[in-house]
């Protein structure tokens, strides 16, 4: 306290020397504490009278100009915070709001969006038998028929409207098919509007009866069960109709849809019973979908509002389209194998007003000419043998082509703002940076193609290759890799680069990003800081959940290279080295990832510590969320799948048991497959697949799975967003996602290889498939730490 006193001593001294100022007493014990950092509370008594009126003063002024916090929300009408409810995919997060306050828990009770689903009050382990004889399945079945009669009773006796009625279950028998029916009656006596049934895949009784009579619905959809007959429907006000997984009479179908005046909206996905299907009279429908309906031989719609149209079939369906009355139709869908280039030329010739044609494996067809000043987007997906089309489409904005061949050759891309190329030429290519003269032909009408888009201003055109990508400002001198497995991409001009970057790094961690552009471009600089500045980012990630980062926080060092250098180098530096445009204009980064989460524990096997990390999700938001948890690894996978995944469920190895996880997603799908992993010597490495809309919601369409041994799949249908997971000197312990009648959504958990051996055997593999070199030559190739 020495230092303390000497202080004191010089404050009193320096108040002591000046006259001018005014003389008051003072409290050492008062600048003791002050110096100590402490603020002790100044006494009422010997305050200035004046000062004391002033700081009250100024205290009141302060205190008026506070507002008052007002919860805006909770006083809106009712009406509008129940649609406010309705966004909310999941019932959880509905629920949640219940205790926000009194206001919030009336508001839920009154909420008019039912959800029920049976799967919830089942147990997760075996079936056992209670003390007193009864069976715990029969309980809990019991305990569900409670809570819906229970919850329909009280939107009865508050004379509340039911807008949504879902109803999910997973068994239909004893009491369920009695209470199905007097749950239907309930709902009609509070004017439901949008009934959702899903039934079994293997129910084989009919739908209950009463469910056509209840005229306030505007919107039904039904899945896993028989439609069966009554003449005496009464949806004089349905306007959407989703019929999934049904068998049903013909004649039957046909007065359903005679009984409906105002069906806007169609759908008919894996029914069966239907050979022939014929629509006239309805003035309002815009939207009609078939998906895999076995049986189905002539389709023939007389409707001159029609939008929208969807069919897709498989090879053994050979199905007869006729849509020569639908000269209002926008956006076309077709995956027919058995389409011929004269069905589908007479086809197009009808639809003067289309914008958007997607042509997915299609693979009777060969030669096609397409030509529209009103098409916009323009999507050729795995039509295996179309070898030329003739594209003539001034106007088109947006195109994607998935296939090994290169038909569009004529096409002008002067217009596009965006492009997606995913090419995966046949086997003989496919030997890394070697390939033939016939190869090379068709690496130069790749790269004239690409040309073409020169004259387009602001765009930026992203190549692909295994883990490697390389981001051109300017695409008049471009550079593409002479590899098989090229994915192009043409990026319009409103996305920043920062978007760009996270876009790209967030589900792909490449080993080499490559910036082409003119010397005088500030890309380079902007890239660099985006990539050395992640540490000053501290707000990156808008959630704060020590599992699940953006990519930033994987990134572990960033090193530039010197293409001028002449040491060693992979495969894909020597290549960008032998370009002259590169060593002039290209700026390239050799990134680094890591995995810096630690969750829990030690690998019990060599005391290290155990390394997990969340990537993704990939997919929609729909459903409710839920996590498996991570484990030593995974042993099997169960999907069952048709046009989308259905559902899935993993088994796990926990200390070498195995652990069989929840399945999650709905009780449909016309496939399963089940994969059986040798674990621990085999391992779960990477997974790919594909997302996009499916009857009005973003779910999982398609997984491939791979291990350090063996492809497993795809399964589903390769349709809409690609995405891929690839671990490096890791495996998947773990999945996470969302579900709900399908899978919605899916992420994964990842851990380093807990044997040595094992990792070491996985770090070699990868080397050899990128090319790279060892860390003991990493310094030779010219690299520069950034940071």
């Amino acid at each position: 306290m020495t230092w303390k006193r000497i202080l004191i001593q010089k404050m009193l001294k320096k108040k002591s020397s000046t006259g001018k100022q005014r003389k008051m007493p003072i409290d050492l014990t008062d600048l003791i504490l002050q110096g100590a950092g402490i603020q002790k509370k100044r006494k009422r008594k010997g305050l200035d009278p004046v000062d004391e009126s002033a700081r009250r003063k100024r205290k009141q002024k302060t205190m008026e100009q506070k507002v008052k916090p007002v919860d805006q929300i909770s006083h809106l009408p009712e009406h509008i915070i129940h649609h406010i409810l309705s966004f909310m995919r999941s019932k959880k997060d509905a629920v949640r709001t219940s205790i926000l306050s009194k206001r919030w828990g009336q508001i839920w009770a009154s909420f008019s969006n039912l959800e029920f689903d049976q799967s919830k009050f089942q147990l997760q382990d075996k079936i056992r038998q209670l003390s007193n004889g009864e069976l715990q399945e029969n309980r809990k079945r019991k305990m569900f028929i409670e809570y819906v009669d229970n919850t329909l009773q009280s939107r009865i006796d508050q004379k509340i409207n039911i807008q949504k009625f879902k109803l999910h279950l997973t068994s239909y028998n004893y009491e369920i098919p009695i209470s199905l029916g007097r749950w239907i009656g309930m709902a009609a006596d509070s004017n439901i509007q949008e009934l959702d049934l899903h039934f079994p895949v293997k129910t084989k009784r009919n739908l209950p009866q009463n469910i056509f009579a209840v005229k306030t619905i505007t919107a039904l959809r039904v899945y896993g069960c028989k439609l069966g007959t009554c003449t005496d429907i009464k949806f004089s006000r349905l306007q959407k109709l989703c019929l999934g997984k049904l068998h049903f009479d013909e004649q039957m179908l046909q007065n359903l849809i005679s009984s409906c005046p105002l069906m806007e909206d169609l759908r008919l996905i894996y029914c069966s019973g239907l050979k022939t299907f014929q629509v006239s009279g309805l003035s309002h429908l815009i939207r009609v979908d078939f998906h895999h309906c076995r049986g189905l031989k002539d389709v023939e719609l007389q409707a001159p509002d029609l939008e929208t149209f969807w069919y897709h079939g498989k090879k053994s369906m050979c199905c007869k389209i006729n849509l020569a009355t639908c000269n209002g139709l926008k956006c076309l869908t077709l995956e027919d194998p058995n389409m011929t280039d004269e069905t589908f030329q007479k086809q197009i010739s009808n639809f003067p007003v289309l914008n958007m044609l997607v042509l997915s494996k299609c693979d009777a067809l060969k030669t096609i000419t397409i030509s529209s000043y009103r098409l916009t987007t323009l999507i050729l997906r795995e039509c295996k043998n179309l070898t030329e089309a003739d594209i003539d489409t001034p106007n088109l904005l947006s195109f994607e082509y998935k296939g090994d061949k290169m038909p569009f050759t004529s096409l002008n891309p002067s217009s596009l703002i965006e492009a997606k190329l995913y090419f995966d030429l046949p086997q003989k290519s496919k030997a890394g940076f070697r390939y033939s003269d016939d190869d090379q032909l068709w690496f130069a009408k790749l790269k004239e193609f690409i040309g073409k888009f020169k004259h387009s201003k602001c765009l930026k055109f992203v190549v692909r290759s295994f883990e490697n990508i390389i981001i051109h400002e300017d695409l008049r001198e471009i550079l593409i890799p002479p590899h098989y497995d090229l994915k192009l991409e043409v990026v319009k001009p409103s996305i920043e680069l920062k978007d760009l970057l996270d876009k790209l790094l967030r589900s792909w961690h490449p080993k080499t990003l490559a910036i082409v552009s003119s010397p005088s471009s500030n890309l380079p600089k902007l890239v660099q800081e985006k990539i050395t500045g992640r540490n000053k980012e501290t707000g990156c990630c808008t959630y704060n959940v020590s599992h699940n980062k953006c990519w930033r926080h994987f990134l572990k060092a960033a090193n530039t290279l010197n293409l001028d250098d002449s040491g060693r180098a992979s495969q894909w530096v020597r290549w960008l080295k032998s370009s002259p445009l590169a060593v002039h204009k290209t700026t390239c980064y050799k990134l680094n990832w890591k995995s810096p989460e630690h969750e829990g524990g030690k690998d019990q096997q060599h005391g290290q510590k155990k390394c997990i990390i969340f990537v993704g999700p990939w997919g929609g938001n729909g459903g409710t969320i839920w996590d498996d948890g991570t484990y030593s690894g995974v042993r099997g996978i169960t999907l069952n799948y048709g046009d989308c995944i259905d559902s899935i469920r993993v088994v796990y190895d926990k200390n070498g048991t195995p652990i069989t996880a929840d399945k999650h997603g709905g009780v449909g799908g016309s496939r399963a497959a089940e994969i059986k992993l040798q674990f621990p010597e085999e391992y779960l490495i990477s997974v790919s697949g594909y997302y996009c809309s499916y009857g009005g919601s973003i779910v999982i369409r398609s997984l491939t799975f791979k291990s350090q041994r063996r492809t497993f799949g795809p399964f589903g249908v390769e349709v809409g967003t690609p995405f891929t997971l690839t671990t490096e000197g890791g495996q998947i312990v773990g999945f996470k996602g969302r579900s709900g009648w399908y899978l919605d959504s899916i992420g994964f958990h990842i851990s380093r290889v807990q044997s040595t051996k094992l990792f070491g055997k996985v770090k070699k593999g990868f080397q050899r498939l990128a090319g790279t070199v060892s860390k003991s030559a990493a310094s030779k190739d010219g690299e520069k730490n950034l940071f």
